[in-house]
């Protein structure tokens, strides 16, 4: 019988002392998951800082894109005129022969 009630109370205290890990264990983990909880909210904040600075630095490509189109259709447009009275000019051929 004192072997029985020895056994029980070994028992017992196995379990108390694996529950007592465990509740260590648990609060560890929450810590844990806390800390990098944290961080990926940090970085998300970051990334759309980043997100909206890419925006505006993409809006200000287009808007010099377009410029750069207009410039080179001007300047395009303004070489064309010239050189189409050059070459659509009557060639003259001297009389001298």
């Amino acid at each position: 019988m004192i072997y029985g009630i020895a056994a029980i109370a070994v028992v017992l205290l196995i379990v108390k002392l694996n529950n007592r890990r465990l509740i260590l264990k648990k609060i560890e983990l929450e810590q844990i998951v806390k800390e990098r909880t944290a961080e990926i909210v940090t970085q998300k904040e970051e990334i759309e800082a980043q997100a909206e600075k890419l925006k505006i630095t993409n809006k200000k490509l287009i808007e010099l894109d377009q410029f750069k189109q207009g410039m080179t259709n001007m300047i395009v447009h303004d070489m064309k005129n010239p050189l189409n009275s050059i070459i659509n000019a009557p060639i003259e051929v001297s009389p001298n022969k």
